[in-house]
């Protein structure tokens, strides 16, 4: 038995809704976790269990503050239930994976309240927490510690909520898993893990996939050993064995080790176990072995400013956006490629400028690259492997793809709360959720963000029922199964290939095509052959070519040094 509150939720200046929903927070769907271990399902509990307010966080360092007040520990497989009150029928489920890298994040946020969508879309929505950082994904190669236990949780959650979820009010034959950046890549995991494929019916990525290269690089499969006991050595847990290290670390403070994660830039993320995933999801996904099933796949215009406010410390606060000259777009270059390539060879930073920069303005001094580093950030990580994603399943299934392209720039960042924040994101990274969860809508966040126009509150509404109509029929446009898809604002046709159409989100709707097709072209297809080619390469033939090409921009700038010498005056003897 579980205690949850009935909440009302009115809103008649923009939904015309006056309902009720029943809330239940902090549900327990495994058992406490045991350290390094995969999770236990959650045993039966005599009496009543109290499910009125959120529960412990999972253990984390970096948190963005939102206005909560979070407890963290390792008792945090936790789940919330958000479902209309008074249902006549079993409702489609919505179950939401949050974002934050794989090493941050909470389902207990006030920023994922489930209720208004529960109201506005009349769907069951739930929201899970799983094990972030090391904790979570923890990997020495062997039995000692297998690694994934943070998907493992979620996986453990979506057999809680196909099991339990009628109990509800949910339709368990009908649930929709969605998620955003690090959450987006979980669901795309779970799409292509054969372990989890059959817990759920269809899926929406917002920003993120398990082929972008900050959920799966072969690079990170072939080091997470060594970065487990690089994480050891920093811990005083100095071993060669991995059973040994183990030990030594399931003694040491849980937000100790997950600090010294983050501080020391350990990557710990999605690996290959041997359990939820025994191979490469790129590998998996080229060749079409995922489950087939109705998707929305997405990402925002400006993805790439999540990363400047990293590079640009000073202005955190201000209103304007950085001025990037030539000299700091050329370091910029070098250093975004380095996020995710271990390999940066001369000829992949000069095959990038060519793909990006507009050479008409090369020698203008006073020629600002913000934009031109924006895209190329966004580009590699988010936008390139969303369209990879989305055009597999276009071209391997028969199911419906729906591809999205968010530019709409909110009156207030999700990274400014109350007023203080960077104000040139524009439509950046994470800036869907305050649309998608309807911030104006959760008093919370009403104190916590600033306030939204009336247009982005409609747009809000617009959003929510985008994505609840996709749950319920398996198309955003349409209402339910027997309705027709919508026209004008409503109209959003399937992604195909060739067809490559996709919806703009914004006040103003649109329907576009082929949206970066030929950047994604290069990140795609051509930086992969090009590294291809240069791996094969001798070494000594590329060390050549490496110096050859230094030696040739080296002659040019003599010539021009020279050029410069030869037109000044001079003094004869």
């Amino acid at each position: 038995m579980l205690r949850g509150e009935t909440i009302d939720f009115v809103e008649d200046e923009f939904i015309n809704i006056d309902t009720q929903v029943n809330v239940f927070k902090g549900i327990p769907y495994a058992e406490t976790p045991v350290r390094f271990r995969p999770p236990e399902p959650k045993g039966k509990w005599n009496g009543t269990l109290d499910a009125l307010s959120y529960t412990y966080s999972c253990s984390q360092y970096e948190t963005i503050d939102l206005g909560d007040t979070f407890e963290y520990g390792e008792d945090c497989l936790f789940l919330n239930v958000y479902a209309p009150n008074n249902m006549t029928e079993y409702l489609p489920v919505m179950v939401f994976i949050h974002g934050g890298g794989y090493t941050t994040g909470s389902s207990m946020a006030h920023n994922y309240d489930g209720i208004p969508l529960a109201a506005v879309g009349h769907v069951v929505m739930v929201t899970i927490n799983y094990r972030l950082g090391a904790l979570g994904f923890l990997d020495t190669g062997d039995d000692a510690s297998p690694g994934n236990f943070g998907l493992l949780d979620q996986v453990e959650a979506l057999r809680w909520i196909r099991r339990n979820i009628r109990a509800f009010g949910g339709d368990n034959s009908s649930i929709t898993i969605f998620g955003e950046s690090a959450g987006a890549g979980s669901v795309d995991f779970h799409v292509t893990s054969k372990l989890s494929r059959d817990l759920f019916d269809q899926a929406i990525l917002e920003s993120g996939t398990a082929v972008t290269p900050w959920s799966y690089q072969d690079y990170y499969e072939q080091n997470k050993v060594n970065e487990a006991f690089r994480l050891g050595g920093l811990l005083n847990c100095t071993t060669t064995d991995t059973q040994q290290l183990v030990e030594c670390l399931r003694q040491v403070d849980d937000m100790l080790i997950e600090k010294t994660v983050s501080l020391n830039t350990i990557r710990m993320g999605p690996t290959i176990d041997g359990v939820f995933l025994d191979e490469s999801p790129i590998t998996m996904t080229e060749r079409g072995d995922f489950k087939h099933c109705p998707m929305i796949v997405g990402f925002n215009r400006d993805e790439g400013t999540l990363l400047m406010p990293y590079i640009f410390p000073d202005l955190v606060l201000s209103k304007e956006a950085p001025f990037i000259d030539k000299a700091t777009f050329n370091q910029l270059v070098i250093e975004g490629l380095k996020l995710y390539n271990p390999f940066v060879p001369k000829i992949l930073e000069d095959a990038v400028k060519q793909e990006y920069v507009d050479w008409s303005q090369w020698d203008n001094d006073t020629y600002d690259f913000f934009d031109t580093i924006n895209y190329m950030f966004g580009d590699e990580p988010f936008s390139c492997p969303s369209l990879k994603t989305a055009r597999a399943h276009a071209t391997m299934t028969s199911e419906p793809v729906f591809l999205y392209f968010m530019t709409q720039v909110p009156t207030w960042s999700v990274f400014e709360m109350n007023g203080t924040g960077p104000g040139w994101l524009g439509a950046g990274h994470g800036e869907e959720l305050q649309f998608v969860f309807g911030y104006p809508f959760i008093p919370q966040m009403r104190f916590a963000h600033g306030p939204m126009t009336n247009e982005e509150k409609e747009l809000c509404v617009t959003f929510m029922k985008f994505w609840t109509n996709f749950a319920k029929s398996g198309n955003p446009s349409r209402e339910d199964s027997s309705s027709s898809p919508g026209v004008g604002d409503w109209a959003w046709p399937e992604f195909t290939v060739p067809g490559l159409q996709y919806k703009e989100l914004a006040v103003e709707m649109s329907v576009g095509q082929g949206i970066r097709a030929d950047e994604c072209a290069f990140w795609n297809d051509f930086k992969v052959q090009l590294l291809t080619t240069l791996a094969t390469m001798d070494q000594a033939e590329l060390q050549w070519r490496e110096e050859f090409s230094a030696w040739q921009t080296d002659l040019e700038q003599w010539r021009m040094s020279f050029n410069e010498y030869q037109q000044e005056p001079y003094c004869e003897n």
